[in-house]
């Protein structure tokens, strides 16, 4: 232990293979971080500190759309098991949990949380934070309710047909073809084949704020 240049107490330790340089005010300072590193690095990180990171580093990554889907998953994982280490997680824990999201969320929610979980796992494990995933011995629990958006009454589809000009050429299109607001925003004349009556759908308009921007479809 010894001071650099900047008058900090300063120490290397090794620690699992792993050389660590640790800097601090005090000694008794620059004990404790090394204590505190010595204690996650032999018992694993609290969950809550593995998907904050994983918040900020791994899921920018994503589709800005994807990435409203999964956060609020995230989020509700570490409401759930943030005060738990990682590895102390077991996939009993996670059946339990799963469960008791199926009391207040349909099939589909659960299931999203189910795979961000596994997700997290799975990049915990690639980043050495993690050695098993337990989410992937867990089931979505049969039997869960099902969110269901209701079509188009005929009487709404009457309404929409008789007022054309109302509703704009936009409205009628994905009513007939089943595009998506995006896919139909990105469509040029190009992917129209008039001969064959065909639309090729290929691309599609996102939104970042309020950026419009053109990316392929899934």
């Amino acid at each position: 232990m010894k001071k650099n240049r900047k008058g900090l107490y300063e120490t290397q330790v090794t620690i699992n293979g792993k050389r660590k340089v640790f800097s601090a005010k005090t000694q008794i300072e620059l004990k404790r971080k090394i204590a505190a590193y010595t204690e996650t690095a032999e018992k694993g990180m609290l969950f809550r500190d593995v998907v904050e990171q994983w918040l900020s580093e791994e899921l920018p990554t994503y589709r800005p759309g994807t990435q409203k889907t999964y956060a609020p998953a995230a989020e509700r994982a570490i409401t759930h098991f943030g005060e738990y280490r990682i590895t102390d997680i077991t996939p009993g824990m996670i059946n339990a949990y799963v469960h008791t999201l199926g009391r207040s969320f349909a099939s589909g929610t659960v299931s999203n949380s189910l795979s961000i979980i596994s997700i997290i796992f799975r990049w915990a494990i690639f980043n050495n934070l993690a050695k098993t995933n337990p989410a992937d011995q867990v089931d979505v629990p049969a039997g869960l309710r099902k969110s269901k958006r209701p079509a188009a009454t005929p009487e709404q589809v009457a309404i929409i047909k008789s007022n054309t000009t109302d509703f704009g050429l936009v409205a009628n299109l994905l009513l007939y073809t089943g595009l998506r607001l995006g896919e139909a925003c990105a469509l040029t004349y190009a992917d129209i084949d008039r001969n064959t009556k065909t639309i090729r759908v290929n691309k599609q308009v996102i939104w970042e704020g309020n950026r419009p921007k053109l990316q392929t479809t899934k």
